[in-house]
C-alpha cells in the first residue's frame, strides 16, 4: 500500500468536495438514494433515467477510463426501474442497464 503524504487538511479538503459534488450532483438523479454512501470520482459516475434507487452504505468507485453507467430505457415512461441494495460495491467500468421492471 502506498502512503498518502498530503497533509491531513488537504484529504479532508477533498473528501468534503467528493461528498458535496455527489450530494448535488448524483443524488436528484436517483429515485431514491440511501445513507452513508460513498462516491470514488462521482464526477466519472453516470446515472440516465428515473426508477434508479440505491440502497444504504452503497459504494460506487470510478475511474477517468472507466466510467460507471446505469441507465433506464424503455419505450414508454416509466417501463424500466433498477433497484440495488443495501452494502454494495460497484466497481470501475460497470454498466447496469434496464428496459423493464
Amino acid at each position: 500500500m502506498q502512503k498518502d503524504y498530503r497533509p491531513y487538511w488537504i484529504k479532508k479538503t477533498y473528501l468534503r468536495f467528493r461528498s458535496g459534488y455527489a450530494e448535488y450532483f448524483l443524488r436528484p438523479r436517483f429515485k431514491s438514494l440511501g445513507q452513508f454512501g460513498t462516491f470514488m470520482r462521482p464526477w466519472h459516475i453516470k446515472i440516465n433515467g428515473e426508477g434508479i434507487s440505491l440502497g444504504d452504505c452503497a459504494t460506487i468507485v470510478a475511474e477517468p477510463d472507466r466510467h460507471v453507467s446505469i441507465g433506464v430505457w424503455g419505450v414508454s415512461e416509466g417501463d424500466g426501474e433498477i433497484a440495488i441494495g443495501h452494502y454494495v460495491m460497484i466497481s470501475p467500468g460497470v454498466r447496469i442497464s434496464a428496459a423493464n421492471k
